[in-house]
């Protein structure tokens, strides 16, 4: 079961990265690319409140994924 949501979560980073990387506003990069996609696939949304810079959101993404 880990390995299919892990395979599932990569596919769709890949996806989202690929066809929404340059008219997305706020998409910087691939590790945004993974923070949008664990954050709408676990249904705890983006908030106003976010931990800054690439190590807040693996930090946010990780939490997100155990929480699952």
């Amino acid at each position: 079961a880990v390995i299919n949501l892990l395979t599932f979560l990569l596919v769709v980073t890949g996806f989202v990265y690929t066809f929404f990387f340059r008219t997305a506003a706020g998409l910087e990069g691939y590790v945004d690319a993974l923070y949008f996609t664990v954050a709408t696939v676990t249904t705890t949304g983006f908030g106003d409140i976010v931990l800054p810079g690439i190590a807040g959101k693996l930090t946010s993404i990780v939490t997100m994924i155990i929480g699952i």
